[in-house]
């Protein structure tokens, strides 16, 4: 509540930024099944957000080799990004609070961001750093779509009670540009992975589906 109290002071609401995630699906299979998963308990929030970075993940994986090799320097910036975030809400505490839709046009006037955007994107490098902690070699992970992909299959059987082979592969298909990515080999890839990645990663599969539980409450 307070995350998304916090977003439509920002001039985004979760909910529509869904939405428009969906729309973005331009395969009609792929549109309908997000369509079908939202009415089967999955909280579009949070299938919309981890498509958004799957949509993204090849800028993002540049980004996470790049440090991943050196976790002395990726927890070195992490700090200083937090700290950066910190410094800026502290300072700039009740210019942000002025913030409105007025601020947020004169600040893209300026080709500049608001402050408390600024803030919110040093967290998003943050805790995308907190996320290559767990997406090592050592967890046999061996990329940061490979993640992605468990996390998408992780959250649907915990929102669902099943895998839905069929609508995962619609949406990764489309994803992928990938024509030929059809249910069956959805299911030979999560018979090969997904164990293996549940065993490292279940933790964090159970976290998504508590936050789309939370959301799924509020609405």
């Amino acid at each position: 509540m307070a995350h998304r109290s916090i977003l439509l002071a920002r001039g985004i609401d979760p909910a529509s930024w869904a939405e428009r995630q969906a729309h973005m699906l331009v395969w009609p299979e792929a549109r309908a099944c997000f369509a079908e998963l939202s009415q089967k308990k999955c909280t579009p929030e949070v299938l919309a957000a981890i498509l958004a970075i799957y949509r993204h993940s090849a800028l993002l994986e540049r980004i996470w080799t790049f440090l991943a090799g050196n976790p002395r320097k990726r927890q070195r910036v992490s700090n200083a990004l937090e700290k950066a975030a910190l410094m800026i809400e502290d300072v700039f505490h009740d210019v942000m609070a002025a913030e409105d839709d007025n601020a947020s046009a004169q600040y893209a006037d300026m080709g500049r961001i608001p402050l408390s955007r600024l803030a919110s994107e040093l967290r998003f490098y943050c805790g995308f750093l907190g996320m290559t902690e767990s997406i090592s070699s050592e967890t046999e992970t061996h990329t940061l779509r490979e993640f992605l992909r468990y996390l998408l299959v992780g959250y649907i059987k915990r929102a669902t009670g099943r895998f839905h082979d069929r609508e995962v592969s619609a949406l990764l298909a489309e994803l992928d540009n990938a024509q030929n990515y059809n249910e069956r080999a959805q299911s030979m890839w999560r018979s090969r992975n997904y164990k293996r990645l549940d065993a490292h990663h279940s933790k964090l599969a159970d976290f998504v589906a508590t936050m789309g539980i939370v959301i799924a409450r509020r609405t």
